[in-house]
């Protein structure tokens, strides 16, 4: 597949205006002065200590044995920035928790490998952090429970972005232990863009907690572990990738590729993600080749209800195919599942294309009722949707081989239904709409979405959504009637059904 979503270079800015530059190299010294002039510092445990709002360090590369943890703040347009010099491969090891961020805020760390360390990153009460380009890879942890990187205890505005997060936990005969990536712990308006997410023992990623964005990256976790007692999968192990549950909610997980879960060690298969909580927005994904359902819906005595999730413009391809289970329920391209008192209603699923998944069943409902649900406009395998390309092999390290663009004569093209509609006329930046949980403004950590009116051709720009009053305040006047489709962008008489607008 091409780019996931149109490509997005986002590109850090010009940080550390008017603060000083230092330099580390495993050639320096610590009690130099560390400027451009002089020689450098030898450890980063050095520059933590010295570095203020503004400054920059410039790494060499090379192997420290050394852990990012500032000891200062940085402050808006003024941050403290860790940098690889010049794309130099900078590489931290031999460390507990490789980058501590407790209670600190404006700190970029750009171009940073790390690997062999019991944990990457903890994100403790600390916001505005970015963390672009790194890689980390391999928790040593086998002896209890590990995330890889962990947004905790309020952290919030921080970005993780086109970093490869990976290999975090372990098996035993009777568990899988730890996840790739935690946020929780009333951490939001966090993002976390454009990575590779995988190999997580329990899971890649897990949410618990609300108004984060999870977008344009790569999900997978393939049986990876070792697991001898799993005969049927060669004595290998993975398991899903991504869960929403706890107190997660209203979070948006929109352009990701979502692949590949595996069968876990204690269980029989695993969903490519699972929701557990209320008012979520799963959009523009696709889920291919996962273990058992692409996605789950899943409600249990740990929350009262799951409902109002809105599910829509995905792509389900070639899920539930498993190795173990044989439970059909289980098995489809999206399933509800419902295994305690709390209530699975008022899920929207609406343009949301599923083709090849397990005996061609599209959706399942287990314990639970479609007509609960407001499932409209899918292609639920009715035919061939004409792929561009989806007749070659997969697999987990070729994330781009599958293309779910629409071919020109797909009966999918304007075949969708418009997510909401007006619901009275008017004029002017505020429109009543019947629903406008389908969209959101941002949440202070992104732009707003982009909508566009049935029958118009200007795109407008949410600037504020009243969930209450199912209102869209937008960017630009307009006019609409009573009834108008309102959607996200589309180039033709209507919304395609699936991801790609054609």
């Amino acid at each position: 597949m091409r780019p996931i979503i149109a490509t997005v270079v986002l590109g850090l800015l010009a940080y550390g205006a008017c603060g000083a530059d230092y330099y580390v190299s495993i050639q320096g010294d610590d009690a130099a002065a560390g400027t451009p002039t002089a020689a450098a510092w030898r450890t980063i445990g050095r520059a933590n200590a010295a570095l203020k709002a503004g400054d920059t360090v410039h790494i060499r590369g090379g192997v420290y044995e050394d852990a990012i943890a500032p000891q200062a703040d940085g402050t808006e347009g003024r941050p403290i920035v860790y940098r690889a010099y010049d794309g130099e491969p900078v590489v931290l090891t031999g460390v507990r928790l490789a980058v501590s961020m407790q209670d600190r805020a404006h700190v970029v760390i750009d171009g940073i490998h790390c690997r062999a360390v019991r944990q990457f990153v903890i994100l403790d009460n600390s916001h505005h952090i970015e963390i672009a380009n790194c890689r980390f890879e391999g928790s040593t942890e086998r002896g209890g429970w590990v995330n890889g990187v962990v947004l905790r205890n309020g952290s919030h505005h921080n970005r993780i972005s086109r970093c490869w997060i990976g290999r975090v936990g372990y098996s035993t005969r009777n568990d899988d232990i730890g996840g790739t990536m935690y946020i929780g712990d009333d951490s939001h308006r966090n993002v976390v863009e454009h990575c590779t997410l995988a190999c997580g023992g329990h899971h890649v990623l897990q949410i618990v907690s609300d108004h984060n964005i999870i977008r344009n990256n790569y999900f997978h976790n393939e049986n990876w572990m070792e697991a001898p007692h799993r005969a049927a999968t060669g004595g290998m192990a993975g398991n899903r990738n991504v869960i929403i549950e706890g107190r997660g909610g209203w979070n948006v997980v929109e352009g990701n590729v979502i692949a590949f879960s595996g069968v876990p060690p204690d269980q029989d298969g695993s969903s490519g993600m699972s929701v557990r909580t209320p008012h979520n927005i799963i959009r523009r994904n696709i889920f291919h080749d996962n273990d058992m359902a692409g996605l789950n819906v899943y409600s249990s005595s740990r929350r009262a209800e799951v409902r109002s999730n809105r599910i829509y413009h995905n792509v389900f391809f070639r899920n539930g195919h498993a190795a173990m289970v044989t439970f059909e329920p289980f098995l489809s391209g999206l399933s509800l599942s419902q295994h305690g008192q709390g209530a699975i209603a008022g899920v929207s699923v609406v343009n949301n294309l599923f083709w090849r998944n397990r005996n061609g069943v599209a959706l399942s409902f287990y314990r639970c009722s479609r007509a609960d649900q407001a499932v409209r406009g899918n292609w639920e395998e009715e035919g061939d949707p004409l792929f561009l390309n989806v007749g070659v092999p997969a697999h987990p390290l070729q994330p781009g081989v599958l293309d779910f663009r629409l071919h020109p004569q797909s009966p999918c093209i304007d075949a969708g239904e418009f997510l909401t509609r007006t619901a009275a006329p008017g004029s002017g930046t505020a429109i009543p709409v019947e629903d406008a949980g389908f969209f959101i403004d941002g949440y202070g950590a992104v732009e707003g979405d982009r909508v566009q009116l049935e029958g118009q051709a200007q795109e407008l720009r949410i600037r504020q959504v009243d969930y209450e009053a199912n209102v869209l305040h937008v960017d630009a006047p307009t006019a609409w009637q009573a009834g108008q489709g309102v959607s996200q962008p589309f180039g033709g008489l209507g919304p395609d059904i699936g991801l790609f607008e054609h």
